[in-house]
């Protein structure tokens, strides 16, 4: 993926918050405060942030006056806008730094009060090789706190990118495919309350990218870091629901954040979506079924697929289809909206298969995933640290 945003000189988290500062400020701090950071303490606190984009985000945290802030991206239109940012912020200049350098050529340095790592864990090859990374640049007592993306969460995008195959031309040049298919998904996009991303990023990054990386869920990140002492702190969705006594807690603190993301994982399929907790042996089925639809769209088990990419694309559509009617009585017992956004892509998509056109498909274009989430945790001092 680097590779494909250097090529096309892309910035895969631009935000479009020129106009709105401040609201851009007041929803990070929003953020800060459900993970469980008050944004006053990172004052005086040292920071390193992996993958910085364009530095919007990075922005907001020089305004928190950090004694020290560290920008690590291997993507030279990045470390160009996020220079630009940070010198139009307040934070004098001795206290900040922006490299240009790839991830797992970064040496540890276990200094930081916070390690911040934002949308990039999918679009790795090996997501939890670069969460260990994370870890290891906390000091005892930081937070490292990074964004994950599974197959459920990731769903309805899933179907995008292959509804996005069945009209592209891949031969031609790269805007002029975004030019084809931007009218096709604006309204999608126009639907999605909150949406700061340029619509043109989004195309370019979820539906003409040509790979993605791996999927990391919530609590696989929370057992990659628990290997290194890290405790679950705080995420986003709050899915960690505790009603426990605070005098009869106990127990392993990520054992219980671990089962509560578990109960919640089917919200993540869409994010209109609050339903109860369920069994989480119903939510790891889930996962395994978009994993398969996943496996199907990405062509990853495929040994003869037509040179023609949109035929390919038509042929996995019509593998999909009965998996995605399948996946829709589960759904419609906890999401009428969900089940009957999938009823709309499997309708609009019914010519494509037999040859024809699209159809319209407006409950399908209200269909978003909650997209990626955060997770923080916490390193846990050594006892010796603690006690002296």
């Amino acid at each position: 993926m680097l590779d494909y945003y250097r090529e096309h000189g892309i910035i895969p988290v631009d935000q479009r918050v020129e106009l709105k500062l401040g609201e851009h400020f007041g929803r990070r701090d929003d953020l800060l405060r459900q993970i469980g950071l008050p944004p006053g303490w990172l004052a005086g606190k040292s920071i390193i942030e992996f993958g910085p984009g364009t530095g919007q985000n990075a922005r907001h945290l020089a305004s928190l006056s950090p004694a020290r802030l560290t920008l690590i991206d291997g993507n030279a239109a990045s470390v160009e806008a996020s220079r630009a940012s940070l010198s139009a912020s307040a934070l004098p200049g001795e206290r900040w730094a922006v490299v240009e350098r790839e991830f797992e050529h970064v040496d540890p340095d276990p200094s930081y009060d916070l390690v911040l790592c934002e949308g990039v864990t999918n679009i790795q090859d090996d997501p939890a090789a670069l969460i260990r990374h994370l870890g290891r640049f906390a000091a005892a007592g930081g937070v490292v706190v990074t964004t994950c993306v599974d197959a459920v969460s990731f769903f309805p995008e899933n179907l995008r990118r292959l509804m996005g195959r069945t009209l592209d031309d891949p031969t031609a040049p790269l805007d002029e495919r975004v030019r084809r298919l931007m009218p096709v998904f604006q309204p999608h996009l126009d639907s999605l309350r909150g949406m700061s991303r340029r619509p043109e990023d989004w195309l370019l990054d979820v539906v003409l990218a040509p790979r993605l990386g791996g999927f990391v869920s919530m609590d696989r990140a929370i057992d990659l870091l628990a290997e290194q002492g890290f405790e679950a702190h705080g995420m986003s969705p709050r899915f960690w629901r505790d009603g426990r006594w605070y005098k009869a807690i106990g127990g392993d603190w990520n054992d219980h954040a671990r089962a509560s993301v578990l109960r919640s994982a089917h919200n993540l399929l869409d994010y209109r979506a609050d339903a109860p907790d369920r069994d989480a042996a119903a939510n790891l089925d889930l996962r395994a079924r978009c994993e398969r639809a996943w496996r199907i769209v990405e062509g990853v088990d495929e040994e003869d697929a037509p040179e023609d990419p949109r035929e390919a694309a038509r042929r996995r559509l019509e593998r999909v289809a009965p998996l995605l009617a399948s996946l829709r009585d589960d759904v419609a017992g906890w999401s009428a909206a969900t089940a009957a956004s999938i009823d709309s892509f499997l309708t609009a998509s019914a010519p494509v298969i037999r040859g024809g056109d699209w159809l319209a498909a407006p409950e399908f274009a209200a269909w978003f995933g909650r997209g990626q989430q955060y997770v923080a945790l916490a390193k846990v001092a050594e006892h010796g640290e603690r006690d002296g």
